[in-house]
């Protein structure tokens, strides 16, 4: 955005605007907005990075890298000997380094290296992670434990909303539901998205108190965040008495 912009200096005369010409002015203006962009985004950016993430989200941020995911897949059906797992990752990803995967997985204690005898290594899976979409047991608890904040209208609603997901999703090919994995580690791993998805989990929320809710780095991306969640089945917006609701149609396991 600055490194294009040959007049980005001008944004720091701000102080001295009353010195300047009005089309100088306009510049000045312009330019000074624009760094104070910069800056916020520069430290919301900051503050994402260094906020300790959870358990989930360190996972997901793993796995959704492809040739992470894969390899994982792969030795999730048993043990596989080094060589031969570093000959199938080479053919599959021969741009990327076979031990600093190896080592970044041991070090994450997902996978052990057990040497058999003097020569053979075989690679063994110790954490088996996987992410599959279940009925939101949270939603429906607050329903059942808020009775009198809930409408009956708003429930029929939604329920339907669920089971009628659910019915197609349980009948997915396995291809399919690979797929589906590994686009909700990509979800879980973005904060953004996150964010927007750990306040859903207490239960429905009108679409107007939502930007209240979540980080302010988050509320810049709201609308794109609930465009992508309602896209890949993750969210339901349900209009009831003229308010907006948004809900979890399913949650992670």
């Amino acid at each position: 955005m600055f490194f294009s912009n040959e007049e980005i200096y001008t944004a720091f005369y701000i102080n001295d605007i009353n010195n300047f010409e009005d089309p100088d002015k306009d510049l000045i203006y312009k330019n000074n907005s624009l760094i104070k962009l910069w800056v916020k985004e520069l430290y919301w950016a900051a503050l994402e990075d260094t906020r300790e993430k959870s358990e989930e989200e360190k996972i997901a941020t793993l796995l959704n890298k492809k040739y992470v995911f894969l390899t994982l897949k792969k030795l999730s059906k048993g043990p596989i000997a080094l060589d031969g797992l570093r000959e199938w990752y080479n053919d599959t990803f021969p741009k990327l380094n076979f031990k600093e995967l190896i080592d970044t997985l041991e070090s994450k204690q997902f996978i052990f290296v057990n040497q058999i005898g003097i020569v053979e290594k075989y690679v063994l899976l110790l954490k088996e992670v996987n992410a599959e979409r279940i009925p939101p047991d949270s939603v429906i608890e607050y329903i059942d434990e808020n009775p009198e904040l809930i409408e009956l209208e708003l429930i029929e609603l939604f329920l339907p909303k669920v089971q009628e997901y659910f019915s197609i999703y349980e009948n997915k090919s396995k291809e399919e539901l690979e797929e589906d994995t590994y686009a909700l580690f990509q979800i879980v791993s973005d904060p953004k998205k996150y964010n927007l998805l750990s306040e859903l989990r207490s239960g429905l929320i009108s679409k107007d108190k939502l930007p209240k809710l979540i980080s302010k780095r988050a509320l810049d991306h709201l609308n794109s965040s609930l465009s992508f969640l309602k896209k890949h089945d993750v969210i339901e917006e349900l209009k009831y008495k003229n308010e907006r609701y948004i809900f979890l149609k399913l949650i992670f396991k």
